[in-house]
């Protein structure tokens, strides 16, 4: 891939988390966040299962992290709520490719 400077690359992890309670809609998720403040900085962030549904957080439950959450379909005990993080990567920056007139790394060693 040549060197773009307005190509965007992003690197996406997913968050999971497991149903600790279940009940039609709504479920209580554990094992995805581990504090309070965490489940409010992403609630505006539209969850996933494994099995296709898709959801939100409605709000914090205690103190470690826990949160209620609300599915478009009724959700099962055995699914998998997905939360996914994109975050944007520069390029390694190479001194040699943008400037010919730079010193490698092996020049300055000797």
């Amino acid at each position: 891939m040549p060197p773009n400077p307005l190509t965007v690359i992003l690197k996406r992890i997913i968050l999971t988390g497991y149903p600790l309670k279940c009940h039609k809609k709504k479920a209580v998720i554990r094992y995805m966040f581990f504090n309070p403040k965490d489940v409010k900085y992403f609630k505006p962030v539209e969850l996933f299962t494994k099995f296709g549904l898709r959801g939100h957080i409605k709000d914090s439950l205690g103190t470690h992290g826990l949160m209620k959450c609300q599915f478009n379909d009724f959700i099962k005990q055995n699914d998998t709520v997905c939360l996914p993080l994109y975050k944007r990567q520069y390029p390694v920056w190479f001194e040699k490719t943008w400037n010919e007139d730079a010193k490698d790394d092996e020049e300055m060693v000797e």
